[in-house]
Protein backbone atom coordinates (compact mmCIF):
# COMPACT_ATOMS: atom_id res chain seq x y z
CA UNK A 1 0.00 0.00 0.00
CA UNK A 2 1.61 3.46 -0.77
CA UNK A 3 2.22 6.01 1.76
CA UNK A 4 -0.11 8.11 1.55
CA UNK A 5 -3.01 5.71 1.60
CA UNK A 6 -1.73 4.87 5.01
CA UNK A 7 -1.95 8.93 6.16
CA UNK A 8 -5.27 9.48 4.86
CA UNK A 9 -6.35 6.28 7.06
CA UNK A 10 -4.62 7.11 10.57
CA UNK A 11 -5.12 10.63 10.79
CA UNK A 12 -9.56 10.33 10.80
CA UNK A 13 -8.62 7.21 13.14
CA UNK A 14 -6.12 8.25 15.71
CA UNK A 15 -8.66 9.52 18.47
CA UNK A 16 -10.90 6.75 17.76
CA UNK A 17 -11.30 5.12 21.81
CA UNK A 18 -11.42 1.75 22.15
CA UNK A 19 -12.30 0.32 25.16
CA UNK A 20 -12.60 -2.85 27.27
CA UNK A 21 -10.52 -5.84 28.33
CA UNK A 22 -11.20 -9.84 29.74
CA UNK A 23 -10.98 -9.69 33.52
CA UNK A 24 -9.36 -13.00 33.79
CA UNK A 25 -6.01 -14.77 32.81
CA UNK A 26 -6.29 -13.31 29.04
CA UNK A 27 -5.15 -10.28 27.20
CA UNK A 28 -7.01 -10.65 24.43
CA UNK A 29 -10.14 -7.57 23.46
CA UNK A 30 -12.18 -8.15 20.67
CA UNK A 31 -14.02 -5.24 18.54
CA UNK A 32 -16.98 -6.71 16.68
CA UNK A 33 -17.78 -9.91 15.71
CA UNK A 34 -16.25 -12.67 13.13
CA UNK A 35 -13.31 -14.91 12.66
CA UNK A 36 -10.13 -15.34 14.84
CA UNK A 37 -11.31 -16.75 18.08
CA UNK A 38 -8.42 -16.46 20.00
CA UNK A 39 -8.39 -17.52 24.08
CA UNK A 40 -12.50 -17.38 23.51
CA UNK A 41 -12.33 -20.70 21.14
CA UNK A 42 -12.41 -20.62 17.83
CA UNK A 43 -15.26 -19.26 16.09
CA UNK A 44 -17.11 -17.10 18.31
CA UNK A 45 -18.38 -14.40 16.91
CA UNK A 46 -19.66 -12.63 19.98
CA UNK A 47 -16.90 -10.58 21.62
CA UNK A 48 -17.15 -10.34 25.59
CA UNK A 49 -19.99 -8.55 27.45
CA UNK A 50 -17.82 -5.69 28.57
CA UNK A 51 -16.23 -4.77 25.62
CA UNK A 52 -17.39 -1.85 23.37
CA UNK A 53 -17.83 -2.24 20.13
CA UNK A 54 -17.31 0.69 17.61
CA UNK A 55 -18.12 0.73 13.73
CA UNK A 56 -16.54 2.81 11.43
CA UNK A 57 -16.49 3.28 7.40
CA UNK A 58 -13.47 4.23 5.17
CA UNK A 59 -14.89 5.42 1.82
CA UNK A 60 -12.86 4.02 -1.15
CA UNK A 61 -9.85 2.43 0.13
CA UNK A 62 -8.81 -0.66 -1.71
CA UNK A 63 -9.93 -4.05 -1.30
CA UNK A 64 -7.18 -6.12 0.19
CA UNK A 65 -5.47 -2.90 1.86
CA UNK A 66 -4.14 -3.29 4.89
CA UNK A 67 -5.35 -0.73 7.90
CA UNK A 68 -3.92 0.40 10.64
CA UNK A 69 -5.66 1.72 13.84
CA UNK A 70 -3.44 2.88 16.86
CA UNK A 71 -5.52 4.13 19.69
CA UNK A 72 -4.45 4.37 23.29
CA UNK A 73 -7.22 3.44 25.85
CA UNK A 74 -7.25 2.36 29.70
CA UNK A 75 -8.21 -1.02 31.18
CA UNK A 76 -10.86 -1.41 33.53
CA UNK A 77 -8.48 -1.67 37.00
CA UNK A 78 -5.61 -0.21 35.66
CA UNK A 79 -4.37 3.36 36.49
CA UNK A 80 -2.06 3.77 32.94
CA UNK A 81 -3.40 3.83 29.45
CA UNK A 82 -2.28 1.14 26.92
CA UNK A 83 -1.53 1.61 23.11
CA UNK A 84 -2.41 -1.25 20.68
CA UNK A 85 -2.42 -1.89 17.30
CA UNK A 86 -5.05 -4.18 14.88
CA UNK A 87 -3.94 -4.94 11.78
CA UNK A 88 -7.09 -6.64 9.41
CA UNK A 89 -7.65 -7.19 5.52
CA UNK A 90 -10.68 -4.97 3.99
CA UNK A 91 -13.20 -7.34 2.68
CA UNK A 92 -16.14 -5.73 0.47
CA UNK A 93 -18.52 -4.13 2.56
CA UNK A 94 -18.58 -3.72 6.36
CA UNK A 95 -14.79 -5.09 7.58
CA UNK A 96 -14.23 -6.76 11.05
CA UNK A 97 -11.69 -6.58 13.29
CA UNK A 98 -11.81 -9.36 15.24
CA UNK A 99 -9.19 -9.57 17.94
CA UNK A 100 -7.00 -7.15 19.67
CA UNK A 101 -4.28 -8.19 21.50
CA UNK A 102 -3.73 -6.28 24.61
CA UNK A 103 0.17 -4.78 25.01
CA UNK A 104 2.83 -4.33 21.99
CA UNK A 105 5.93 -5.32 21.39
CA UNK A 106 9.14 -4.68 23.76
CA UNK A 107 12.82 -5.49 23.12
CA UNK A 108 12.61 -7.28 19.69
CA UNK A 109 9.80 -10.19 20.96
CA UNK A 110 6.79 -10.16 18.83
CA UNK A 111 3.37 -9.89 20.66
CA UNK A 112 5.22 -9.77 24.01
CA UNK A 113 2.82 -8.10 26.28
CA UNK A 114 4.17 -5.10 29.03
CA UNK A 115 2.85 -2.84 30.49
CA UNK A 116 2.45 0.63 28.96
CA UNK A 117 4.15 3.56 31.05
CA UNK A 118 2.20 6.79 31.68
CA UNK A 119 5.02 8.33 29.20
CA UNK A 120 3.43 8.03 25.57
CA UNK A 121 6.96 9.00 23.83
CA UNK A 122 7.34 5.35 22.87
CA UNK A 123 3.66 5.37 20.83
CA UNK A 124 4.54 8.69 19.13
CA UNK A 125 7.44 7.78 18.26
CA UNK A 126 5.98 4.43 17.03
CA UNK A 127 2.94 6.32 15.24
CA UNK A 128 5.30 8.27 13.01
CA UNK A 129 7.25 5.48 12.20
CA UNK A 130 3.72 3.51 10.95
CA UNK A 131 3.27 7.04 9.26
CA UNK A 132 6.62 7.02 7.76
CA UNK A 133 7.97 10.09 8.56
CA UNK A 134 11.31 10.86 9.12
CA UNK A 135 13.86 12.74 11.23
CA UNK A 136 16.20 12.46 8.49
CA UNK A 137 17.25 15.64 6.71
CA UNK A 138 16.11 16.19 3.49
CA UNK A 139 18.64 18.98 2.26
CA UNK A 140 20.69 21.34 4.08
CA UNK A 141 19.72 22.53 7.81
CA UNK A 142 19.31 26.50 8.31
CA UNK A 143 22.52 27.86 9.81
CA UNK A 144 21.00 30.15 12.03
CA UNK A 145 16.89 30.46 13.14
CA UNK A 146 15.58 33.31 14.55
CA UNK A 147 14.23 32.31 18.34
CA UNK A 148 10.54 31.56 18.05
CA UNK A 149 8.70 31.47 21.30
CA UNK A 150 11.45 32.40 24.49
CA UNK A 151 11.39 36.59 23.30
CA UNK A 152 7.49 36.56 23.09
CA UNK A 153 5.34 38.11 25.58
CA UNK A 154 3.58 36.60 28.34
CA UNK A 155 -0.02 37.07 26.72
CA UNK A 156 1.20 35.56 23.78
CA UNK A 157 -1.06 32.86 21.96
CA UNK A 158 0.20 30.18 19.44
CA UNK A 159 -0.99 27.18 17.84
CA UNK A 160 0.90 23.68 18.81
CA UNK A 161 -0.38 20.10 16.92
CA UNK A 162 -0.73 17.48 18.93
CA UNK A 163 -0.01 14.33 17.85
CA UNK A 164 -1.33 12.30 20.18
CA UNK A 165 -4.96 13.32 19.51
CA UNK A 166 -4.39 14.58 15.98
CA UNK A 167 -5.02 18.33 16.61
CA UNK A 168 -4.54 21.43 16.70
CA UNK A 169 -4.63 23.67 19.96
CA UNK A 170 -4.44 27.36 20.87
CA UNK A 171 -1.72 27.56 23.94
CA UNK A 172 -1.08 31.11 26.00
CA UNK A 173 2.45 31.63 27.19
CA UNK A 174 2.69 31.98 30.86
CA UNK A 175 5.51 34.35 32.13
CA UNK A 176 7.37 36.57 30.70
CA UNK A 177 10.98 36.04 28.76
CA UNK A 178 13.16 37.36 31.81
CA UNK A 179 11.52 35.55 34.28
CA UNK A 180 12.68 31.88 32.92
CA UNK A 181 16.01 31.36 32.31
CA UNK A 182 16.32 27.86 30.64
CA UNK A 183 12.43 27.43 29.80
CA UNK A 184 9.41 28.71 28.00
CA UNK A 185 6.10 27.43 29.54
CA UNK A 186 2.76 27.46 27.13
CA UNK A 187 -0.41 26.39 28.41
CA UNK A 188 -2.98 25.41 26.68
CA UNK A 189 -6.57 27.67 27.17
CA UNK A 190 -9.39 25.95 28.56
CA UNK A 191 -13.22 26.78 27.34
CA UNK A 192 -12.94 30.26 29.01
CA UNK A 193 -9.99 31.30 27.09
CA UNK A 194 -7.93 30.99 30.04
CA UNK A 195 -4.53 29.40 30.23
CA UNK A 196 -4.95 25.43 31.98
CA UNK A 197 -2.11 26.49 34.26
CA UNK A 198 -2.10 29.29 36.80
CA UNK A 199 1.16 31.75 36.59
CA UNK A 200 1.75 30.61 40.22
CA UNK A 201 2.26 27.21 39.53
CA UNK A 202 4.49 27.81 35.89
CA UNK A 203 6.47 30.02 38.14
CA UNK A 204 7.13 27.31 40.69
CA UNK A 205 7.79 24.57 37.71
CA UNK A 206 10.19 27.38 36.03
CA UNK A 207 11.75 27.56 39.04
CA UNK A 208 12.19 23.94 39.71
CA UNK A 209 13.62 23.23 36.07
CA UNK A 210 16.02 25.95 36.03
CA UNK A 211 17.66 26.54 39.32
CA UNK A 212 16.41 24.81 42.45
CA UNK A 213 14.85 21.15 41.95
CA UNK A 214 13.03 20.82 45.62
CA UNK A 215 13.05 17.20 45.46
CA UNK A 216 17.04 17.54 45.15
CA UNK A 217 17.82 20.85 46.29
CA UNK A 218 21.04 23.25 44.92
CA UNK A 219 20.29 23.25 41.10
CA UNK A 220 17.97 23.09 38.51
CA UNK A 221 16.34 20.00 37.05
CA UNK A 222 17.89 21.42 33.20
CA UNK A 223 21.42 20.86 34.64
CA UNK A 224 20.47 17.91 37.09
CA UNK A 225 19.62 16.21 33.58
CA UNK A 226 22.28 17.82 31.63
CA UNK A 227 24.76 16.49 33.76
CA UNK A 228 23.79 13.08 33.85
CA UNK A 229 22.65 12.12 30.59
CA UNK A 230 23.87 15.17 28.12
CA UNK A 231 22.19 18.10 25.86
CA UNK A 232 19.51 18.54 23.91
CA UNK A 233 19.71 19.98 20.47
CA UNK A 234 20.36 23.48 20.76
CA UNK A 235 23.58 24.50 18.37
CA UNK A 236 23.65 23.95 14.60
CA UNK A 237 21.95 26.41 14.43
CA UNK A 238 22.13 27.99 17.89
CA UNK A 239 19.22 26.99 19.51
CA UNK A 240 18.54 24.01 17.79
CA UNK A 241 15.14 23.47 15.74
CA UNK A 242 13.46 26.04 16.68
CA UNK A 243 16.46 28.70 17.60
CA UNK A 244 15.60 29.37 21.14
CA UNK A 245 18.14 28.01 23.96
CA UNK A 246 15.18 27.62 26.19
CA UNK A 247 13.34 24.29 26.43
CA UNK A 248 9.23 24.58 25.42
CA UNK A 249 7.30 23.07 28.36
CA UNK A 250 4.16 22.88 27.13
CA UNK A 251 0.95 21.99 29.38
CA UNK A 252 -2.12 20.21 27.99
CA UNK A 253 -5.18 20.21 29.32
CA UNK A 254 -6.33 16.65 30.50
CA UNK A 255 -10.07 16.78 28.94
CA UNK A 256 -7.67 17.04 25.39
CA UNK A 257 -5.20 13.89 25.77
CA UNK A 258 -6.80 11.94 28.93
CA UNK A 259 -5.88 11.99 32.24
CA UNK A 260 -3.60 8.78 32.16
CA UNK A 261 -1.12 10.30 29.54
CA UNK A 262 1.48 12.76 32.14
CA UNK A 263 3.33 13.68 29.27
CA UNK A 264 5.44 13.01 26.08
CA UNK A 265 7.76 14.31 23.98
CA UNK A 266 7.41 14.25 19.91
CA UNK A 267 10.55 13.13 17.96
CA UNK A 268 9.00 14.26 14.96
CA UNK A 269 8.96 17.97 16.74
CA UNK A 270 13.38 17.66 15.84
CA UNK A 271 12.83 16.79 12.36
CA UNK A 272 14.18 20.13 10.14
CA UNK A 273 12.18 19.34 7.46
CA UNK A 274 8.97 20.14 6.50
CA UNK A 275 5.34 18.51 8.25
CA UNK A 276 2.09 19.08 9.45
CA UNK A 277 2.75 16.95 12.11
CA UNK A 278 5.93 19.29 13.46
CA UNK A 279 5.78 22.00 15.93
CA UNK A 280 9.72 22.22 15.08
CA UNK A 281 10.59 23.32 18.62
CA UNK A 282 12.82 21.39 21.67
CA UNK A 283 9.45 20.30 23.69
CA UNK A 284 8.30 18.33 26.47
CA UNK A 285 4.30 17.93 26.69
CA UNK A 286 3.03 17.64 30.31
CA UNK A 287 -0.29 16.91 31.53
CA UNK A 288 -1.59 19.98 33.49
CA UNK A 289 -4.27 18.07 36.02
CA UNK A 290 -1.10 16.81 38.28
CA UNK A 291 0.14 18.06 41.33
CA UNK A 292 3.56 19.45 41.63
CA UNK A 293 5.76 16.62 42.21
CA UNK A 294 3.91 14.50 39.83
CA UNK A 295 4.67 17.29 37.33
CA UNK A 296 8.34 17.60 38.17
CA UNK A 297 9.03 14.03 37.62
CA UNK A 298 7.14 13.84 34.86
CA UNK A 299 8.95 17.36 33.46
CA UNK A 300 12.42 15.11 34.33
CA UNK A 301 11.71 12.06 32.64
CA UNK A 302 10.31 13.58 29.67
CA UNK A 303 13.36 16.10 29.04
CA UNK A 304 15.76 12.97 29.11
CA UNK A 305 13.73 11.49 26.07
CA UNK A 306 14.78 14.90 24.28
CA UNK A 307 18.51 14.52 25.04
CA UNK A 308 18.51 11.28 24.44
CA UNK A 309 17.09 12.01 20.92
CA UNK A 310 19.23 14.56 20.54
CA UNK A 311 22.42 12.19 21.69
CA UNK A 312 21.39 9.11 19.49
CA UNK A 313 19.94 10.54 16.32
CA UNK A 314 19.78 14.40 16.41
CA UNK A 315 23.87 15.14 17.31
CA UNK A 316 23.55 18.50 17.34
CA UNK A 317 21.80 19.07 14.24
CA UNK A 318 24.48 16.58 12.18
CA UNK A 319 22.02 13.94 11.69
CA UNK A 320 25.06 11.53 10.96
CA UNK A 321 23.89 8.36 8.87
CA UNK A 322 23.15 5.41 10.27
CA UNK A 323 22.16 7.32 13.90
CA UNK A 324 19.56 4.89 15.57
CA UNK A 325 16.74 5.63 18.10
CA UNK A 326 17.60 4.03 22.06
CA UNK A 327 16.32 1.03 22.54
CA UNK A 328 12.91 1.68 23.71
CA UNK A 329 13.32 0.26 27.49
CA UNK A 330 16.79 1.68 27.91
CA UNK A 331 15.32 4.76 26.99
CA UNK A 332 12.17 4.57 29.74
CA UNK A 333 14.82 3.50 32.01
CA UNK A 334 16.98 5.94 31.75
CA UNK A 335 13.79 8.64 32.08
CA UNK A 336 12.99 6.64 35.18
CA UNK A 337 16.35 7.21 36.93
CA UNK A 338 16.11 10.83 35.68
CA UNK A 339 12.98 10.84 38.01
CA UNK A 340 14.86 10.21 41.09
Amino acid sequence: MKLHNKRKLLIPLLALALAGCSDGGSDDVFVGGGGGGGNNGGGNNNPPANVETRTFTYPSFPTGGQLTLVSPFQPPGETSSVTAQVVAAVQQGPATLARLTLGKESSGTPGQTVSHPACGTADVATLTALMGESTKVQGQITPSVRARYQELPEGAQEDFFLITAFTTVTAEKVLGPNETEHCTIFAELDDQGNPCVSRQKALAIATAFDSNNPNRPGSGIYDQARAAFGSEWNQNPVGGNDGDTKVVIFFFRPETLGTNLFGYTSPIDSSPNPSDLSNKAEIVYINAGKDNLQTLSTLAHEFQHLINQNEKVIRQGTFPEGAQDENITVNEGLSQLAEE
